[in-house]
């Protein structure tokens, strides 16, 4: 399921309190996968108890469905069902608000009651272990849609083509599993039956359901259109869309071979389905390619008039018409409903509170769609850019620093779920290295498919397929929140022969609202020689602090830590090679730099921003204190004669929007105003107040600095009374101070509207997340209009600079 970003902020407005502690069950590394499966549920959930009571194996769904006028339904469920236990009398099953005509069994009337919610059915006589039995129940009335407004039922009549159709999960429904709302069953995640749908409408509507469409009758006015799946599925993803559709067929070659393409959307829909769906089937091969064979029988998308987002529903996934035609949706809606097919609709979460192992890994699906159509190196760009906007702001977003695992009934369909989840498979990808990472859920869907899963019977499951330990990881990454991070203390070299030299490398490790140090964290260090080339080794990083020596050829001129951001700590980077006197906006690394002579060659710099406090003075006879928020390192092979100027950003303003708010609360709670910056060469050196910088003061708690001369080490705020060498400190007007950016995100254009006219000269720029500038325009208006309709989908920042000097900075988000 695909979301909103503002239908998850509303749904997180309440939050709960407190940190999550659990018993975390320990399991030995080579532990078979069929005995993993054998491990007690991880969370308590008491709808799925049921279904330790009652098998039920089919439903068979008879309805009429109407339209947007009458929004009713009305007809019957056969529920065939086995017990688990002997001498069961009765049986509930959900069913929300609907009106019950009667209950049968082989004709023969049932007692029954009914509360609005749980229907109980009483047995004419006692049903044991060697029972399959079948009770209808007839029931007619307006179905449900979820008080969040995200789930449920819908009718509407856009653009005069009658829809009705259904979302399986309410957003504010507890469960959120939302079967109930159309038919009667055991609503929840572990539960799995085959189904039948038989669905009747006027003749000018066809009905969409999962499976395989076995008929399609016209008698007289209605036509009644009979779907089979049988392949089990939960609840939440059966599925029903009538309208008057019309239906393009594709086919794909699979691993399993042929299979049909199946999408429908309304007449006029049908060329944007075609060009909007250009990649799915290179989508299809990249997924089976990573995650194994595709176990169901065609792929189906079915458009709706729903513009919050799509849903999973197994071979009948429902998808927003306002997103048809526009490639900007491919991997957000198009890869990450397809990839349920394997995280949510083979292998289900077993209760809510793991549902990052549906939308977590559906999300770093998008990803993994993103590397196989368009390269590596987008990959990366899109995790990295998720992973900065986590650090940033996740933790005040949703109540704290919680484990994946373990979230609370408001938070399901939160960014913990969906994007530290993503994060958190990045990671577990780089623990295991693609071959076993690959391999290894390949085993699992095998393993376990049509089945429920846990966190805990993923980690072994993974396990037995690798041979690796993942106990560390999933102790420190899936059942506790925070992040660590990870720094270099010191690196020597010691020559030990011809091409061979030892380096003695000293790491260090913090954390960011984790509790805890993290254990066995697979560290690359890469060793670079003046020619940029380099040698990788990896290393085990547990404690506060260790030492490594590790052999390489060469004495390297730079070595860096988790150089291709294999495991997302908590830093944020950016490298670049500087081959011209150009400025450079750093989005990662939060900084901009003025470059004015490139050197003899070209530069490697990397720039990585830290979420955590930096190390303390060593002496500070000053009294000067310094942030407890972030740092910087600036490293790399700087060419001779390099010279670069590096403007940092400060802002104790608590906004969630701002680029860099948040970041100075400790140190500008009041105003900025005695903000510095100190920088230090190494960890071995202590920090020293900078010289020769301007001070600008954009706002009461947020301003920048610049820096003339930027060095290869560390740098960080902190607050002095000292001014004796500071250039000068700017205030700058209410020009850009007051500035509005709307709308944002954007889709077509957006609007930048100053308070005052800014100063001649002043000159706009856009860069994207690599720092390119993809527009610069003059500014010689207060209301400005910038059209994006041609920019690629993700993260820009828009600058206001006038003479190299910058008045005002905001990143937009371009859909």
């Amino acid at each position: 399921m695909r979301i909103k970003l503002s239908i998850v902020r509303c749904l997180v407005a309440v939050l709960l309190q407190g940190m999550f502690t659990f018993t975390q069950a320990q399991v030995a590394g080579c532990q078979a996968g069929k005995n993993a499966l054998l491990l007690p549920p991880l969370y308590y959930n008491a709808d799925n108890l049921r279904s330790d009571t009652f098998d039920i194996l089919k439903y068979t769904i008879n309805l009429e469905i109407g339209n947007a006028t009458t929004k009713l339904i009305a007809g019957n469920t056969i529920v065939k069902f086995a017990p688990k236990m002997n001498n069961r009398t009765f049986i509930r099953l959900d069913l929300l608000k609907l009106i019950i005509d009667s209950v049968t069994e082989n004709s023969n009337q049932l007692l029954y009651s009914y509360n609005d919610t749980i229907l109980k059915v009483n047995f004419s006589a006692p049903k044991n272990l060697t029972d399959t039995s079948s009770i209808k129940v007839y029931y007619k009335g307006q179905p449900q849609g979820d008080a969040s407004g995200w789930g449920g039922f819908y009718f509407d009549n856009n653009g005069g083509n009658q829809y009705a159709y259904n979302l399986g999960v309410g957003f504010a429904a507890k469960p959120h599993n939302y079967g109930r709302v159309w038919f009667p069953c055991f609503d929840n995640f572990v539960e799995r039956s085959k189904y039948e749908f038989n669905i009747t409408s006027d003749t000018a509507r066809r009905a969409y359901c999962n499976g395989q469409l076995t008929s399609d009758v016209v008698n007289g006015l209605n036509r009644t259109r009979q779907w089979t799946m049988n392949n089990e599925i939960p609840t939440y993803l059966a599925s029903v869309s009538v309208a008057r559709y019309r239906q393009v067929n594709w086919s794909v070659n699979t691993l399993t071979g042929p299979k049909p393409i199946v999408l429908a959307g309304a007449a006029t829909d049908t060329t944007g389905m075609k060009n909007g769906f250009v990649n799915l089937k290179t989508c299809i091969n990249g997924f089976e390619n990573y995650y194994g064979p595709y176990k169901w029988n065609r792929f189906g998308y079915c458009l709706v008039p729903f513009s919050s987002g799509a849903m999973e529903h197994a071979t009948n996934i429902s998808y927003p018409k306002i997103a048809i035609g526009n490639l900007l949706y491919e991997a957000d809606l198009m890869a990450h409903e397809l990839s349920h097919h394997w995280w949510g609709d083979n292998i289900t979460c077993e209760t809510p509170e793991d549902m990052w192992i549906n939308e977590g890994m559906a999300t770093y699906s998008q990803y993994m769609f993103t590397e196989w159509k368009y390269g590596k190196v987008n990959y990366n760009s899109a995790v990295k850019t998720s992973h900065d906007n986590l650090l940033h702001f996740l933790h005040l977003k949703e109540g704290g620093f919680r484990a994946i695992s373990g979230i609370p009934h408001s938070l399901t369909y939160g960014d913990h779920v969906y994007k530290k989840g993503a994060d958190v498979a990045h990671t577990l990808r780089g623990y295991m290295g693609d071959t076993a990472f690959f391999n290894a859920i390949k085993y699992t869907m095998l393993q376990n498919q049509y089945k429920s899963i846990n966190s805990l019977q993923l980690r072994d499951l993974m396990q037995t397929a690798s041979g690796q330990n993942l106990t560390d990881f999933f102790n420190n990454w899936v059942l506790a929140g925070g992040w660590p991070h990870f720094a270099i203390d010191s690196v020597k070299y010691v020559t030990v022969g011809t091409a061979s030299v030892n380096a003695i490398v000293s790491l260090k490790q913090k954390t960011f609202g984790a509790p805890a140090l993290y254990s066995n964290v697979p560290l690359e260090i890469s060793f670079f020689k003046n020619d940029w080339s380099r040698v990788v080794r990896k290393v085990l990083m547990s404690g506060a602090s260790a030492t490594f020596t590790v052999n390489i050829p060469y004495s390297a001129s730079y070595a860096a830590l988790n150089y291709d951001s294999k495991i997302s700590d908590a830093t944020s980077s950016d490298s670049k090679v500087i081959k011209t006197a150009t400025n450079i906006n750093w989005i990662l690394g939060k900084v901009y730099t003025q470059v004015t002579n490139k050197g003899a060659d070209s530069s490697r710099v990397r720039i990585i921003h830290n979420y955590v406090k930096p190390d303390p003075f060593k002496s500070n006879p000053q009294n000067h204190r310094l942030s407890d928020q972030q740092y910087w390192d600036v490293e790399g092979i700087l060419s001779p004669g390099f010279h670069s100027k590096i403007t940092f950003y400060y802002d104790g303003n608590k906004s969630l929007g701002g680029t860099y708010s948040y970041l100075d609360t400790l140190l500008a709670k009041i105003n900025g105003d005695s903000i510095r910056v100190f920088y230090r060469a190494n960890a071995a050196a202590d920090w020293q107040l900078v010289k020769h910088c301007v001070v600008v003061n954009s706002g009461l708690r947020n301003g920048f600095i610049v820096v003339d001369t930027m060095k290869l080490g560390q740098y960080t705020f902190g607050n002095s009374t000292d001014t004796a060498t500071i250039n000068s400190v700017k205030r700058n007007a209410n020009v850009y101070r007051s500035a509005k950016l709307y709308p944002n995100p954007a889709k077509t254009s957006f609007k930048v509207e100053f308070e005052q006219l800014p100063a001649p000269g002043s000159v706009m720029t856009i860069t994207d997340v690599s720092g390119k500038i993809v527009l610069s325009k003059a500014i010689t208006e207060k209301l400005n209009s910038v059209e994006v309709g041609s920019f690629s989908k993700g993260t820009y920042l828009v600058k206001l600079e006038e003479r190299g000097r910058i008045l005002y900075s905001e990143k937009i988000l371009v859909e």
